[in-house]
């Protein structure tokens, strides 16, 4: 015997009436079953006022005072009474008109525990209800401001990022954004893909450190601030110096990274220059030809990230986007999906990329998803895509 079940035994000592006062008043109702036909020998107040109806139940079996519910509790008496076992279940609704109920049910625990004599045997099933209803309520509370949260995340998130793929003259896009699996505030990755000019188009594609409203502000900042500048600036790494500007100023105190690509579609072979703000470099993937295997590799030059120092160290690269080259930007979602067990490394990357073959845009993001980010367990982190290839005439 536990001591301390000992010790208060011990206080009682032959007090029966006070043992009594103590089970017919206490917090949580108390019912005893007896014998093979489960009878009911005694329930305390508590356990009359959560079982329903009224009548009197000492001296009733199980099946004759419940008996649209003894079918549901034979399996269940029997592992306690034929196997001795200790059964649990929570959160068992049970229709009410009670105050206290919780969208019309009182949801109560149950405990089942056999009831032994001197010589081991069981002979009854000593059962515990307790009233979960108030519990119930706050979790059922909780859930709903979660979703509340987690639709005002997702409406939020869609503002944020281009409301359409736009579609270019001479060229293919495709764009993916997927929040983490938890989903429960709006990520920091973010992409844009807008026309700067007859023939000129802006890729932008970037990630704000945390999540919540000030990334969400952070991210609208750098959008608008690259749509505003592209107005007047064609260099990329001039824009991000301007972004960077306009965040130093942003009391929010975010930094975030970026990679911004400029196509020029006006000659033959395209052109694609891109400045890099911490970001990872985007990758171009070449089609095979005259025996030369298809292949992957990086454009740009790594830049310092946005935000944190007044004049970082940005440049830009150049190079031909020929016929079905596609142009790859993404966030660290993509690589960094698996972490801390393993992330992937960029060579891992190109080749990723490159075994991709001529798939076209979506089916290449597609593909690089389901191969390097997702897995059993959803998505630990946002990501973002983009995928832009120059179509080869027909």
């Amino acid at each position: 015997m536990d001591a301390s079940l000992h010790d208060a035994l011990e206080l009682i000592g032959d007090d029966r009436e006070l043992l009594a006062d103590v089970l017919a008043h206490a917090p949580v109702g108390i019912v005893l079953l007896w014998g093979e036909d489960h009878r009911y020998r005694f329930l305390n107040a508590r356990a009359r006022e959560l079982l329903p109806g009224d009548e009197p139940l000492v001296g009733l079996t199980v099946a004759e005072a419940f008996p649209h519910v003894v079918e549901a509790r034979r399996e269940l008496l029997s592992r306690v009474m034929d196997r001795g076992e200790t059964v649990v279940r929570e959160r068992i609704p049970l229709p009410s008109e009670d105050p206290a109920a919780c969208e019309g049910s009182l949801w109560l625990d149950l405990t089942y525990s056999p009831v032994r004599d001197a010589d081991g045997a069981i002979r009854g099933v000593l059962c515990l209800f307790v009233d979960a209803s108030a519990h119930e309520r706050e979790r059922r509370g909780l859930t709903r401001a979660l979703a509340h949260e987690r639709d005002l995340a997702e409406t939020l998130q869609r503002g944020l990022l281009a409301e359409t793929t736009p579609r270019i003259p001479g060229a293919e896009v495709a764009t993916r954004y997927v929040p983490a699996t938890d989903g429960m505030a709006v990520g920091g990755d973010f992409y844009d893909v807008f026309r700067c000019g007859r023939d000129r188009w802006l890729v932008t594609i970037g990630d704000v450190c945390g999540k919540g409203a000030d990334a969400a502000a952070v991210t609208a900042l750098v959008r608008h601030t690259v749509h505003a500048v592209a107005r007047y600036e064609s260099q990329p790494a001039r824009i991000l110096c301007e972004v960077n500007r306009a965040i130093a100023r942003d009391p929010t105190g975010r930094f975030c990274t970026v990679a911004l690509a400029a196509l020029d579609l006006s000659g033959e072979p395209a052109e694609v220059t891109v400045a890099l703000g911490g970001h990872p470099p985007p990758l171009v993937r070449r089609p095979a030809a005259n025996g030369r295997r298809g292949r992957a590799e990086p454009v740009g030059e790594p830049g310092t990230l946005l935000g944190v120092f007044p004049d970082p160290a940005l440049h830009q690269r150049t190079v031909a986007l020929g016929r079905d080259d596609l142009l790859l930007l993404y966030t660290d979602g993509l690589t960094d999906a698996r972490a801390p067990r393993r992330t992937t490394t960029p060579d891992e990357l190109a080749a990723a990329l490159a075994a991709t073959g001529d798939s076209p845009p979506g089916a290449t993001i597609d593909a690089l998803i389901h191969s390097l980010a997702a897995g059993p367990e959803g998505f630990r982190d946002d990501l973002a895509v983009v995928a832009l290839r120059r179509r080869a005439p027909r």
